[in-house]
């Protein structure tokens, strides 16, 4: 039937986009992502417009995936 084939690549869609994501704290995101200093992690990516980050409980994490696509999104060539 039509409405399960769409019914399954929409799930496969799904699964695939929100899958396999990571909530890193501050220590690790310089690390493995930004590929700096944990005390510039503020300074340099933070503060900037759109950073993504969210609160589990009084901590702030940061996601993976969201982080990375702002990286993306956010670069400039000259």
């Amino acid at each position: 039937m039509l409405a399960d084939t769409i019914k399954k690549i929409v799930k496969q869609v799904f699964s695939e986009e929100y899958q396999h994501d990571e909530l890193l704290d501050k220590k690790t995101l310089a690390k493995e992502v930004l590929h700096c200093d944990p005390g510039s992690v503020d300074e340099l990516f933070a503060t900037q417009h759109g950073f993504p980050y969210m609160l589990k409980g009084s901590r702030i994490v940061y996601s993976r995936k969201a982080v990375e696509k702002w990286i993306a999104d956010n670069q400039r060539y000259f």
